[in-house]
């Protein structure tokens, strides 16, 4: 079968910054071939007019429309919502969307006066499609009713479906704690909904941390695709790293990863892929009881050893 992605980026390069959705459309694009599906890319360019000979992006409907028909795919995967203002309403092949962020629960935080406008924007972009993804069963509960309210059929039990976020292992960290030193670490994008300032104060004042006897490694910044404007950048200095840079850190020097963050809506709903990260570099992960891969956590008791750090940093965590 002949699989077109839609996203509203290109594919995922490991030498540059990267999101998550660029690492969950990698992950969508590995698995899909691994099942002997031929998956090609289509990604919405920043200028327009930039299409040229062998480049499979676009700026507006027309050209996105150009690329359909010329894919002859079986199926079109877009990965971002706002992408399905440029699809038809009426697609030749089934359309699927990859709704993985409850931007909905997002804009609570980010621009409340917009909610209104956004969500009748959500309902026209579910009513292009025939299914919707999720990445975990919170969010596929979340996503049930305004499906249904879009017009499309759960009577047969599909039209929302869970794929969760993937993790493929790695060897063992190369580090041993005992001998360099015990690193721990976190960070990610400062969102309006994700606030972990008071966390990372309780690891920065801890007296482990104080007397050297841990390094506490932030390496957070703003998102790459957000326009000058979009965020504050005087939050913190900027330490957002490559996604391959990233990953070597976490295989010869990570030992713990930590992500928390004040409870809220939105986070209730999400996976970071921070965590996935940590877990499948073979590192323990301090994070919030309430996030729906905790369970997870505990399941794989995981908090076995994570144990022995409780009583030097002195804050509460669950796993």
């Amino acid at each position: 079968m002949k699989i077109l992605i839609i996203a509203q980026e290109p594919p995922i390069r490991p030498d540059q910054v990267v999101t998550g959705n660029a690492i969950r459309t990698s992950q969508l694009t590995d698995a899909l071939e691994h099942a002997g599906h031929a998956v090609t890319h289509a990604w919405k360019s920043r200028k327009s007019g930039s299409n040229g000979p062998g480049d499979h992006t676009f700026s507006n409907s027309d050209e996105l429309r150009g690329l359909l028909m010329q894919s002859e795919a079986d199926i079109y995967l877009v990965t971002y919502w706002k992408l399905m203002d440029f699809m038809p309403f009426s697609a030749p092949v089934p359309v699927i969307l990859d709704f993985l962020a409850p931007r909905a629960l997002e804009l609570l935080f980010e621009e409340p006066d917009s909610l209104r406008e956004h969500l009748r924007q959500m309902d026209i972009a579910l009513s292009k499609t025939d299914l919707v993804l999720t990445g975990n069963d919170r969010q596929r509960q979340l996503m049930l009713l305004p499906v249904l309210q879009s017009g499309l059929d759960l009577s047969g039990g599909a039209g929302v479906l869970c794929v969760p976020l993937a993790a493929q292992a790695t060897d063992m960290p190369m580090s041993d704690p005992r001998k360099d030193g015990w690193k721990l670490f976190s960070g990610g994008v400062d969102w309006p909904w994700r606030n972990s300032k008071a966390y990372e104060r309780a690891i920065e004042e801890s007296p482990a941390v104080k007397q050297g006897k841990v390094e506490f490694v932030n390496i957070a910044g703003s998102y790459v695709l957000a326009n000058d404007k979009s965020q504050d950048k005087s939050k913190r200095p900027e330490s957002l790293i490559p996604y391959q840079a990233y990953l070597e850190r976490l295989r010869t020097e990570g030992h713990i990863g930590m992500d928390l963050a004040e409870k809220n809506l939105e986070r209730e709903t999400s996976q970071p892929f921070r965590i996935l990260e940590f877990l499948r570099h073979g590192m323990p992960v301090i994070t919030n009881s309430w996030l729906p891969i905790a369970s997870d956590i505990r399941r794989y008791r995981s908090e076995e050893h994570t144990s022995e750090l409780q009583s030097q940093f002195r804050i509460s965590y669950a796993v």
